[in-house]
C-alpha cells in the first residue's frame, strides 16, 4: 500500500488563533463591508403601537425597508473612501474607539440582529477565519489582466464578471 505524504503545511488554523490575527479580521470585516452578502431591501414591520423615525410618526402594519449596500457605504459612518476596499481603516490609530464600534455595529448588520439575526452568523465568521488563511497557504493568486475593469452588478447576489485569476498550488518545500 502506497504511503501517503504528509504536506509541508501546518495543522489548519484554529479559530481562536486567526481572531487574534489583526490585519484577517480587519481584512473579513472589510469585505463584509464593501460587499455584504445580502443587498436587498430588508423590510421590517412596525409594531402595533406605531414607532417614531427621525422625529416622523409611523403608523402601526406600515412596512419600513433598509438597502444593506447603501448603510455599509455610509461616507458618514465609513468615512469619504466608503466605497474604497481598505482593511486599514480598521487598524487606522487616530479611528476613535466610538467610530470603529459604530462601524462594527453596522458590519454586523449583513447578519441582521436581534430574533431575527442569522443563526449561523459565528459558524459562517469561523469558517472566513478559517478559510481565508488556509487557501492563502496553499496557492497563490495573481490577477491576469488587471488593465481590464471587472463588471459587477447585484441581483440579490453578487454577479462579477471580466475578473479574470490566476490560481497556483504553492510547491512543497
Amino acid at each position: 500500500m502506497r504511503k501517503l505524504q504528509r504536506a509541508w503545511f501546518p495543522p489548519p488554523i484554529k479559530d481562536a488563533e486567526a481572531r487574534r490575527l489583526p490585519y484577517l479580521q480587519a481584512v473579513i470585516k472589510e469585505g463584509l463591508h464593501i460587499m455584504p452578502p445580502a443587498t436587498g431591501a430588508n423590510f421590517k414591520l412596525v409594531p402595533p403601537e406605531g414607532d417614531v423615525l427621525n422625529g416622523h410618526l409611523i403608523p402601526s402594519g406600515t412596512q419600513i425597508g433598509s438597502s444593506y449596500l447603501s448603510i455599509q457605504h455610509s461616507a458618514s459612518i465609513f468615512g469619504p473612501d466608503a466605497a474604497v476596499f481598505r482593511p486599514e481603516r480598521w487598524l487606522d490609530t487616530k479611528t476613535d474607539a466610538t467610530r470603529l464600534a459604530n462601524m462594527t455595529s453596522i458590519v454586523d448588520l449583513v447578519f441582521r440582529y436581534g430574533r431575527y439575526q442569522y443563526l449561523g452568523k459565528n459558524v459562517a465568521l469561523m469558517e472566513f477565519n478559517k478559510l481565508f488563511v488556509e487557501l492563502l497557504r496553499r496557492f497563490d493568486f495573481a490577477i491576469v489582466k488587471p488593465e481590464t475593469v471587472a463588471r459587477v452588478t447585484n441581483a440579490g447576489i453578487w454577479i462579477v464578471e471580466d475578473f479574470c485569476m490566476r490560481v497556483k498550488k504553492r510547491r512543497e518545500e
